[in-house]
């Protein structure tokens, strides 16, 4: 059996929440072709070498992320109040 990986996890709970990721682009505007790479498996090399790279730097990992979480968090908002 092999390793489950970033893009299994994600597309597993995906699946489990019931979107398709049509859904999921048209939410979060992100490409639907990104979310399939990053399902695939194509995205999780360049993200673990940004953690590696933080990693290398002595950074603290949540201060590092920090920012991505903001502007998700925001544009999260931003989507929910466009839609009331």
């Amino acid at each position: 059996m092999r390793e489950k990986k970033i893009g299994d996890v994600l597309s597993g709970l995906r699946r489990e929440r019931g979107f398709s990721i049509s859904d999921v682009s048209e939410q979060w505007a992100i490409p639907a072709d990104t979310l399939r790479a990053i399902e695939a498996g194509e995205i999780d090399k360049q993200f673990l070498a940004v953690v590696a790279y933080g990693i290398a730097l002595d950074a603290d990992l949540e201060a590092l992320f920090q920012p991505a979480q903001r502007a998700v968090w925001d544009a999260a908002n931003q989507m929910r109040f466009a839609t009331k």
